[in-house]
């Protein structure tokens, strides 16, 4: 049973993470996407950035600097 339960706990948390990855990749595609279709000094990642922050407060990471 222990054996089983730690093999559950395991899948969880590749799935989970997997999810994650997938998240990440699809949210670095809309950032560059927007990127290339905005103009000089529209401020994407300012305004995208106090957009996230304000919707998920407790998540931290939501910077305004392009890396």
């Amino acid at each position: 049973m222990k054996q089983r339960i730690k093999q559950s706990q395991l899948k969880v948390a590749v799935r989970v993470n997997t999810e994650l990855l997938l998240l990440y990749w699809d949210i670095g595609k809309d950032i560059v996407q927007r990127d290339v279709e905005s103009k000089w000094g529209s401020k994407i990642y300012s305004t995208l950035s106090a957009e996230l922050k304000d919707a998920f407060p407790g998540i931290k990471g939501f910077y305004a600097k392009k890396i």
